[in-house]
């Protein structure tokens, strides 16, 4: 006697299958790209880099915001918007309130802290690296 699959099994096989081809159909649109920055907070550029402000890097695709949420917590955020990401469309900080990224171009909108989307068009958050700080350099990577 052949041990013959369950037609149970089969059809929970056939639906995983086609839910993950659905997920990466709705991958964020921004490219993954290797980063790996090292900042040394002592430097006089970052002087003024305290709780609550933010900087512009070069790194990622289109640049990074690296905001400092308190001494010991950053959040780096690519700068490409994922709703234009095929254009090379940046987010700035918002002038009139720098809790927010904008897309001058399509207006989605964008949490500094994390990244979230908040309104706009887009679907999809900010690509987000990941920070390490050991008290003297912090660390951007993925």
């Amino acid at each position: 006697m052949r041990n013959r699959p369950k037609i149970s099994t089969i059809i929970i096989l056939a639906i995983l299958v086609l839910f993950l081809q659905q997920c990466k159909e709705h991958e964020n649109p921004v490219p993954i790209t290797n980063v790996n920055i090292t900042i040394d907070l002592n430097d006089a550029n970052y002087n003024d880099f305290v709780p609550g402000s933010y900087k512009y890097i070069t790194g990622g695709i289109s640049g990074i915001v690296l905001y400092r949420k308190n001494f010991n917590e950053f959040s780096a955020l690519e700068r490409t918007c994922p709703y234009e990401a095929d254009y090379g469309t940046r987010v700035t900080v918002n002038p009139e309130n720098e809790l927010f990224l904008l897309c001058d171009s399509c207006e989605s909108r964008f949490y500094i802290e994390d990244g979230s989307l908040l309104g706009g068009p887009s679907e999809y958050p900010l690509r987000t690296y990941k920070t390490n700080y050991d008290g003297r350099f912090l660390y951007i990577y993925n």
